[in-house]
């Protein structure tokens, strides 16, 4: 046998033992490492219960309630248009995630404010031509009665909250996080808002959560800078 034809055979032997060994094991652990990763995902999002029935007012001066919501993942915080610390971070980052997810029609964003007396739809929507967030039907600021809004984030979302003082000294509560509902209505994460890792976390649960739609391409950019 000739040194060349040595040569072809080690060459062979070794594309052989890439094609039949090294390949698969690559694939495996690629699989593997994206499975281990979906269910370390899947399992940060809890059952925190369904969000129950509500009547309030959106931006348009509609009437918005649960049904609105039937079959959408939700998105959800609480704010008042004056408030100078944290809402606006919060509306920054709510408006980063609109605008990842704008072209899906299966995930919409709710701002509830948490000083409807003074947050009227007139208020709401000047609010929102402040920040450039387009008037559609995806992202929807709410008001209404003040007990029913506040008992809808303590008893309906249970979010963790910060109780102080707006306007005229009355009590109000806040909140810096955002709550995830899957299309069930089921909450099932929240995030601090002015976090922006765990924003990010939130994008990914959002893609977990999403309805496949499998005649369009899933555009998904994990990252959201601050």
């Amino acid at each position: 046998m000739t040194q060349k034809s040595k040569k072809n055979r080690i060459l062979s032997i070794l594309a052989l033992i890439l094609f039949i060994i090294v390949l698969p094991l690559g694939s495996w652990y690629y699989l593997n490492s994206g499975l281990n990763y979906y269910k370390k995902l899947m399992g940060e999002l809890k059952d925190y219960g369904e969000l129950p029935a509500f009547t309030l007012t959106n931006q348009n001066g509609q009437v918005f309630t649960k049904a609105d919501l039937k079959g959408k993942v939700v998105i959800a915080d609480f704010f008042f248009t004056h408030c100078p610390t944290i809402c606006p971070k919060m509306t920054s980052q709510m408006k980063r995630l609109y605008e990842q997810f704008d072209d899906r029609a299966d995930i919409v964003f709710l701002s509830h404010t948490v000083d409807p007396k003074r947050d009227s739809v007139s208020v709401l929507q000047a609010y929102m031509q402040a920040h450039e967030i387009p008037l559609d039907d995806q992202w929807y600021f709410l008001t209404g009665n003040q007990d029913s809004i506040f008992a809808l984030a303590r008893k309906g979302y249970q979010l963790p909250t910060d109780e102080g003082a707006a306007g005229d000294g009355e009590d109000f509560l806040h909140s810096p996080y955002f709550a995830l509902l899957d299309t069930t209505l089921t909450i099932r994460n929240y995030y601090d808002g002015t976090d922006s890792t765990r924003v990010n976390r939130l994008v990914e649960h959002i893609a977990m959560l999403m309805p496949r739609d499998p005649k369009k391409e899933i555009k998904y950019k994990p990252e959201i800078e601050k």
